[in-house]
């Protein structure tokens, strides 16, 4: 995906847990694993229940990246529906 510099965005995906202690983390990384824009807490605590959660994150330099989800904890985490978009998007 593209990233611009100076762009907001802002991912999305809905989440549930069991037993669960920590956090998800998202970010965009180059190829070369450098951060295209910042980290942000995706979800953290419990969600026994599907709940739609949602991170904004900043462009910090333009280039193509992939999308980096991180889980720290211990315990079960179902992810569905992961979405990343520009918020300057059209239809968002």
């Amino acid at each position: 995906m593209s990233i611009q510099a100076g762009h907001f965005y802002e991912c999305s995906a809905y989440v549930r847990t069991k037993g669960f202690e920590g956090r998800i983390l998202v970010n965009i990384l180059s190829d070369d694993d450098e951060a295209l824009t910042n980290t942000e807490a995706l979800f953290e605590g419990e969600a026994p229940e599907w709940e739609n959660v949602t991170a904004a994150l900043d462009g910090k330099k333009c280039a193509y990246g992939r999308l980096n989800i991180v889980f720290e904890g211990n315990g079960t985490v179902e992810i569905d529906l992961v979405r990343f978009m520009d918020k300057d998007c059209w239809h968002a």
